[in-house]
């Protein structure tokens, strides 16, 4: 698709966008998996004075931020671990990048992501780290995304695998989860 092509599907919904004070998101995958492309929306869409939303885990190079910071309006960042051992255990990937990338946001701009998993990041240790380093950020906004298994069939069929091992947190590992988040100064939301 083109530029043109996509603004075209974008402003259809502009009527909506107005009623709702909402915008585009563009997410994925990793919308930055194609920085250039992803940044001619951007910019075109702030032409056109609509509200624009990132939703990405982080993990790209720092000129992609530096280079779309400024025709973003909304960054939804994910934050999984605090822990670089961790993260690289769960993901297969260290969490350095991820964390420098925060840096380089403007706080105002950001609201992080969690996606709650218990046996992962759901511990009152994990969680304490977790909310200590958002906190560092200087991030108030946080939304818990209490994990769920309604993905596994999809994936089972895409990669003909068992996808996780992982179950759904209880009500209490997510009254934990908030209280601690709180604690530390932030505004947690629980999100879908």
């Amino acid at each position: 698709m083109t530029e043109s092509h996509v603004l075209e599907q974008i402003r259809r919904d502009t009527l909506f966008y107005d009623q709702s004070h909402g915008g585009v998101t563009f997410s994925g995958g990793e919308p930055l998996a194609q920085p250039e492309f992803l940044y001619r929306l951007l910019k075109v869409c702030k032409e056109h004075e609509i509200h624009t939303a990132v939703d990405t885990s982080g993990y790209a190079p720092q000129e992609y931020f530096q280079e779309i910071v400024n025709c973003t309006d909304l960054f939804l960042y994910d934050i999984k671990v605090a822990s670089d051992e961790v993260h690289v255990r769960e993901t297969g990937v260290s969490n350095r990048i991820i964390l420098q990338n925060l840096k380089l946001l403007p706080p105002d701009k950001v609201i992080v992501r969690v996606p709650l998993i218990p046996g992962v990041n759901s511990s009152t240790e994990h969680l304490s780290e977790l909310a200590k380093l958002i906190s560092s950020y200087r991030v108030s906004q946080v939304t818990l995304l209490p994990y769920h298994r309604g993905g596994v069939e999809k994936a089972k069929r895409l990669f003909a695998t068992e996808s996780s091992v992982y179950t759904a947190p209880s009500p209490d590992i997510i009254q934990n989860a908030l209280a601690i988040l709180e604690d530390h100064g932030l505004n947690p939301q629980i999100g879908g």
